[in-house]
């Protein structure tokens, strides 16, 4: 990440505004559709995805969720009138949330089963999660990534939620690349990259860090760089009284191959 960015961020997670205590639904859906200790990371079966087309966003001004990709299929949400919280169904493994921030999706993966570390360019970040969760954190350098704490240091799902937008298309490609290695075969990476209908961001309280806006072409040459199965999708929202600011980000599932055979699944 550029310094300017760091500089930014590292002001922005000093303010009361940042210390955001709620994940990202789509995350939560994301988190979800993993399959569980039934059903191992290393398995062929896709599991059916709680945030595809079939269900709109909870929030009324959200755009209808969409996802496409190489491996995507139609299904039934199979969570859509489940009870209980939202993050109750046990996962097992390694997680990791690359780019953490003030820690809103360390409950979600805690709370999911998953021994959990995160890890951001920010000093005060860093500092600030470390005093909140009773989980690993580390100072990222350089796209540095902390061990998970397994024998191999691998990850079974890594996060990556609103960072690649903040870097250049190359350095986006390069992490992409580490993040890659740095996950299990049959791992998951689950992010986002803001999409190129967001009118919001100049508005918004990091607007003096650089972003880059991302088209769906723009998306599937990053993503398919490192992973030959990935699906994606988008959400759309607009600013309560603002309609002209819309906020936009593509967001996606993309999965390791366990063997070569995997790339013609």
């Amino acid at each position: 990440m550029e310094t300017t960015n760091i500089e930014v961020w590292n002001q922005h997670y000093l303010k009361p505004e940042s210390k955001q205590s709620y994940p990202d639904e789509c995350l939560v859906r994301l988190i979800r559709s993993l399959p569980g200790p039934d059903n191992a990371l290393t398995s062929n079966h896709e599991a059916s995805d709680p945030a595809s087309s079939q269900e709109s966003s909870q929030d009324p001004q959200a755009s209808q969720a969409s996802l496409s990709g190489p491996t995507s299929e139609t299904s039934n949400d199979s969570y859509s009138n489940s009870a209980g919280p939202v993050y109750s169904k046990a996962k097992s493994g390694y997680a990791l949330d690359f780019g953490c921030g003030s820690g809103r999706h360390i409950p979600l993966l805690l709370e999911s089963g998953y021994q959990t570390t995160g890890c951001d360019s920010s000093i005060n970040a860093v500092e600030h999660c470390k005093k909140t969760y009773s989980a690993n954190f580390a100072v990222s350098r350089d796209h540095s990534i902390p061990s998970s704490g397994a024998k191999d240091g691998l990850y079974d799902v890594i996060v990556c939620w609103g960072v690649l937008h903040y870097m250049p298309p190359t350095q986006a490609r390069r992490l992409l690349a580490v993040l890659s290695e740095s996950l299990k075969p049959g791992g998951y990476l689950l992010g986002t990259f803001r999409k190129d209908s967001d009118t919001h961001f100049k508005y918004s309280a990091v607007s003096g860090s650089s972003i880059q806006l991302a088209s769906e072409k723009q998306l599937q040459s990053l993503l398919s760089d490192q992973f030959s199965i990935y699906e994606y999708g988008f959400m759309e929202r607009t600013v309560l009284g603002k309609l002209n600011q819309v906020i936009a980000h593509w967001f996606f599932r993309a999965r390791k191959s366990v063997e070569a055979t995997d790339r013609n699944i």
